[in-house]
């Protein structure tokens, strides 16, 4: 015979339950179940204390157990959750269902199906569901605030921000103790920007639930966005720390690493973060990236690739790829393209795939193809300074003069990226091609001392059109060398010395402004002249019979393109060494190049290392006016030389080559008569470049030594 069970049995043990003793609960429930194996409660409630101890598999035995004995909507609503909880959604939505059947008014139902149908995307009738419970569960129900937190979620996916937001204030209303709807509310803020709210939702979610690892992930985003990086650091730490398998918080500390230059640790986070998920595309991508800036370029490309093969369809990967295998040289130009084209295939207003498109295809001399990848780009982004920049240097490469002066003062144009040029704030306005006759005018520096020394030709152009007064601001080392220049009226290093002018202008504007064409370069040589006080210097130090060659291998390291302009290794002018009668002197400033002396015969004798006595260009250019010949790298020299209308053969490399050089010609219209340009035949290899220049060197030796 069955023995009865007292009611108080059940009670004592919900109690406990209800209290959150949890321990104390199984135990009472499972003494009831010793006495009577079929009390239905007993075998619910014991399933539900089971679940919330983590151990799903016997809660599931007892609560189908119970029902076995008696289908009860209540015990299918908290199957269901666990259902739910253990990843079986479609099994758990059958449970809710059954329960609506049995009790179709039971508003726990009608909630615990919407949040099921809004995890499938079915948001219209998971809405309908959710408001259906909303009003059926009363004011006091624990699941009220579920219930209105679960309507915002639906709310946020259909668009609807602002109902969103209120449906989560609703559940706060109902719940202030339920840290989950402060959370929801601080990301509804959060993705709308609304920093301060956000923050503070997400700062009272965590102090409700302190081991919240989601939210300390999230608000430690907010606070990365905001320049509170610190902050943020701790806090990405502090949610892997309380969710060791977060991999998306590995990842997001990963991208507060790399974007605060941290690239070691910033590895570290991605590698973590795939670890926990190897699929993880955004690690794989942002990886690829690090790598790639950190010159690590074969790792770099197996992580895109390998982001490529989980997700082909993402042009990000396919442009991240272009840009790493362009950076791997002309032997995988053409995966580069291959690899750029895919990307633009999936996303056709892809700026930047256009624009690094075009870059490759200008380093292979296509120039047509990459010309209108430049067009693109700006069709697509019209305030695309890079790309406008790029088109007028591509243009002026060609002597497209008339068509590239426009584009050319995108140089300082807003959201430029590389080598971007700093104006001046002046009280004054920027001269845009008014009327000059009575006025002055500033000329401002800008980009590198070649720059200067090429540009400065146009003062006495300015002083045709009636220019009363011409001040240069420049460096105190060119100032002496530029007070020699005709129509400069003065010469001013201490910008804060600068008195009241009408307007200022920067040197390379000014070919555009006065209207240059290829046929028009004012090159009247020379026009800078050497100070008398530093010809005395140099005069008498320097003569001699020997023809004088001086001699720059390296430019400035900075310049964007100084790995392929610069003789990384002197030993690559070995081939002059065997030209006979030369007293070649080193001109090179940079006291960390190495000097080109070996192999040197033993038979020729090096002449003086000068560089680090030249104080200024107006030492520079006393040293050049003794010479016979410049031989040099694309660097400010060469324009000095050319100012001065001395011979300077110029070394030109083949990768990245100064639009000003333009293509193919062996002299500049620049420098007419002065220059003779020597350029590379194959990219990164001097030697077939050098061993030509030693031919024509003999032939000047020679010429020199004719009566």
């Amino acid at each position: 015979m069955q023995q009865d069970v007292a009611p108080t049995d059940v009670s004592v043990a919900l109690a406990a339950h209800q209290a959150g003793r949890l321990e104390e609960a199984v135990a009472a429930y499972r003494q009831i179940l010793a006495v009577d194996r079929q009390h239905v409660d007993a075998l619910h409630l014991l399933g539900v204390a089971l679940q919330q101890t983590g151990d799903s598999v016997a809660a599931e035995a007892l609560m189908r157990e119970a029902l076995a004995l008696g289908e009860n909507a209540l015990i299918l609503v908290n199957l269901g959750f666990l259902l739910q909880d253990t990843q079986r959604f479609p099994v758990a939505e059958a449970a809710f269902r059954r329960a609506l059947e049995l009790a179709p008014d039971l508003g726990d139902a009608h909630n615990a199906l919407g949040k099921v149908l809004r995890l499938d995307g079915r948001l219209d009738e998971a809405e309908a569901h959710i408001r259906r419970a909303l009003a059926l569960l009363p004011a006091q129900s624990p699941q009220l605030a579920d219930a209105y937190n679960n309507l915002g979620n639906i709310l946020g996916q259909r668009g609807r921000p602002d109902e969103s937001a209120a449906a989560y204030r609703q559940a706060i209303a109902a719940a202030p103790e339920v840290a989950l709807p402060y959370f929801n509310l601080a990301s509804h803020l959060h993705a709308r920007q609304q920093w301060p709210e956000a923050e503070a939702a997400y700062r009272r979610a965590l102090a409700l639930q302190p081991a919240f690892a989601e939210a300390y992930n999230n608000l430690a985003l907010l606070l990365g966005e905001t320049g509170r990086a610190a902050e943020a650091d701790a806090l990405f730490h502090y949610a892997c720390a309380l969710k060791p398998d977060f991999a998306e918080a590995y990842f997001n500390h990963g991208n507060l690493l790399q974007k605060t230059a941290r690239p070691e640790e910033a590895e570290a986070a991605y590698r973590q973060t795939l670890a926990l998920n190897p699929t993880h595309l955004g690690a794989l991508r942002n990886l690829g990236s690090l790598l790639f800036d950190g010159g690590r370029l074969a790792d770099a490309e197996a992580a895109t690739r390998q982001a490529i093969l989980l997700a082909e369809e993402v042009a990000e990967s396919h442009y991240n790829l272009g840009n790493i295998l362009r950076a791997q040289g002309s032997g995988k130009s053409e995966a580069a393209e291959a690899a750029y084209r895919r990307a633009l295939a999936l996303a056709p207003d892809f700026a930047d795939a256009y624009f690094n498109l075009g870059k490759l295809l200008a380093e292979l001399g296509r120039l047509d193809v990459a010309e209108t990848a430049y067009l693109n780009a700006l069709m697509v982004r019209p305030d695309f300074a890079d790309a406008r920049w790029n088109l007028a240097w591509l243009r002026l490469s060609q002597g497209r003069y008339v068509e590239a002066w426009p584009d050319v003062e995108a140089r300082y144009a807003a959201g430029r990226s590389d080598e971007a040029v700093a104006l001046p704030v002046l009280p004054f306005p920027v001269w845009r091609g008014e009327p000059l006759a009575g006025k002055s005018l500033v000329l401002w520096p800008e980009q590198g001392f070649g720059d200067y020394l090429q540009f400065i030709r146009y003062a006495p152009l300015l002083k045709a059109r009636g220019l009363a007064r011409l001040t240069v601001v420049c460096p105190p080392t060119l100032a002496p060398l530029l007070a020699t220049v005709d129509g400069v009226d003065a010469v001013v290093s201490d910008s804060a010395a600068l008195d009241a002018h009408d307007f200022w202008a920067l040197p390379l504007s000014l070919p555009g402004g006065l209207g240059t064409t290829l046929d028009s370069i004012p090159a009247p040589l020379p026009y800078v002249s050497v100070p008398p006080e530093y010809t005395a210097r140099w005069r008498d130090r320097l003569a001699g019979e020997a023809v004088k060659v001086g001699l720059v291998w390296q430019g400035n390291p900075a310049h964007r393109n100084d790995a392929h302009r610069s003789l990384a290794d002197p030993g690559v002018l070995s081939p002059l060494w065997e030209v006979a009668g030369v007293r070649f002197i080193s001109l090179q400033k940079d006291p960390s190049a190495p000097l080109p002396m070996r192999p040197m015969p033993s038979r020729l004798k090096w002449g003086e290392d000068l560089g680090e006595e030249l104080t200024n260009f107006a030492d520079t250019a006393a040293v050049i006016a003794e010479l016979d010949l410049l031989i040099c790298v694309d660097t400010a020299v060469a324009h000095l030389a050319g100012a001065l209308g001395k011979p300077c053969w110029l070394l030109l490399p083949a990768t990245g080559c100064d639009w000003r050089w333009l293509r193919e010609r062996r002299d500049s219209p620049w420098y007419p008569g002065a220059l003779r340009l020597f350029r590379q035949s194959m990219a990164d290899d001097w030697t077939p470049t050098l061993h030509a220049l030693a031919g024509e060197l003999r032939e000047f030796v020679a010429a020199r030594s004719l009566p």
